[in-house]
């Protein structure tokens, strides 16, 4: 009996307008994320939340709902305010979501799946672009040393890495070494040397640095005139869980939400892997296992 009221409300959901589904998604992502967030401003920013929930009871279509999606913007702009260099760049990314929603908002429901496809194929593409050019100038990253200190101190936080004994262990280490670094005066300029269990890794750690690059600008470029393809999506929404397994965090949800407008209404089961992995995600962002 439950599983078969499941099953209609998901078919009720996957039946929807692709940018019905895409408010519904968003939507669900801003509870968890901006619950998670810190507001400055309390005096500004409690009165546009008050209106953005206030909105949901007079109208929670969330495809005609303009006034909760103007309050979320500018919510979203109080946390940059104070310090633009400290949140995250899926912030600001999801800035640029939403005024494509905003853009996107039209009475013909076909206008709309057209408009947000387009604005969401270009946010897709230029995000991994981008993120390709922001590496490729940076040369603690593409010489691997980024990657192998984030890696031997657990910057990732994977959830995986670190059930691996001696990586915990070793992760343990740096972190009591790196603390006492940060304890010390720094005009004393002491080197701290930490612990790296895989030996000669810095090689291996550039190369993956260039992997990681070209598979971005590859995706972004592909993205441009192959979004629709059934493979293509596949192999994103791998690569994708590939990095969330990695680095858990709520970007990787953000960039699914961009490609499924594009995910083709006869293919129910691409449909529910892609679900499933959003929905998947959220939940680890709300049990505080994943970043927002």
């Amino acid at each position: 009996m439950i599983i078969e009221r499941i099953k209609v409300k998901l078919n009720s959901f996957l039946t929807k307008t692709h940018y019905e589904q895409v408010c519904l998604l968003l939507f669900a992502f801003l509870v968890a994320s901006l619950t998670k967030s810190n507001f400055s401003y309390h005096f500004i920013s409690v009165p546009i939340m008050v209106i953005a929930i206030s909105s949901l009871f007079i109208e929670f279509n969330l495809a005609k709902n303009k006034v909760f999606w103007c309050a979320a913007l500018l919510l979203i702009l109080m946390t940059l305010i104070e310090d633009w260099t400290l949140p995250a760049n899926h912030d600001y990314l999801l800035i640029y979501f939403i005024l494509a929603v905003l853009l996107s908002s039209s009475k013909n429901g076909e206008l709309s799946d057209h408009r947000i496809a387009y604005h969401t194929m270009c946010l897709f593409a230029l995000t991994f672009l981008l993120a390709g050019v922001q590496k490729l100038l940076s040369p603690q990253f593409m010489d691997g040393s980024f990657l192998s200190f984030a890696f031997h101190t657990d910057n990732f936080n994977s959830f995986i890495l670190n059930k691996i004994p001696f990586l915990s262990q070793e992760f343990h280490e740096n972190e009591i070494i790196l603390k006492e670094l940060l304890s010390t005066d720094p005009n004393l300029e002491k080197i701290a040397v930490l612990g790296y269990q895989l030996k000669e890794s810095q090689l291996i750690f550039k190369y993956v640095s260039w992997g990681v690059v070209g598979i971005e600008f590859l995706v972004g470029i592909f993205a441009f005139f192959k979004m629709k393809s059934q493979l293509f999506l596949w192999l994103v929404l791998f690569f994708l869980v590939l990095i969330f397994f990695v680095r858990p965090e709520g970007f990787i949800c953000v960039m699914l939400i961009l490609a499924w407008p594009h995910l083709p209404k006869k293919n129910s089961t691409l449909q529910y892997v892609f679900l499933t992995v959003i929905v998947s995600i959220l939940s680890l962002i709300i049990m505080h296992n994943a970043y927002r």
